[in-house]
């Protein structure tokens, strides 16, 4: 398994990033182990979409990268797929 996600920052900036271990990876954000968000604490992780593969979340990364309106991730937020209640008690 693999996820896409993203993380809200202090300065109300985006991070979007994917991974195979979400837990982990969140972990080294918030240890400041991860130059972006190193100086934009405090963290919060947002959204988390699970994938089969990581290319598959590589891919649904990159596409959000893409987009140009702030909106585009926002309105992404609230949908279904968006499983980060089921992580964010851990991290």
């Amino acid at each position: 398994m693999a996820f896409c996600y993203v993380i809200k920052c202090s300065d109300k900036s985006y991070y979007v990033g994917s991974t195979k271990d979400i837990v982990g990876r969140f972990k080294n954000h918030k240890l400041g182990k991860v130059r972006y968000t190193k100086s934009r604490s405090p963290l919060k992780l947002i959204f988390v979409k699970e994938f089969e593969t990581y290319s598959e979340a590589y891919n649904f990364e990159q596409r959000v990268k893409s987009w140009k309106k702030r909106k585009s991730i926002e309105n992404m937020l609230n949908k279904s797929d968006n499983v980060v209640s089921k992580y964010c008690p851990v991290v």
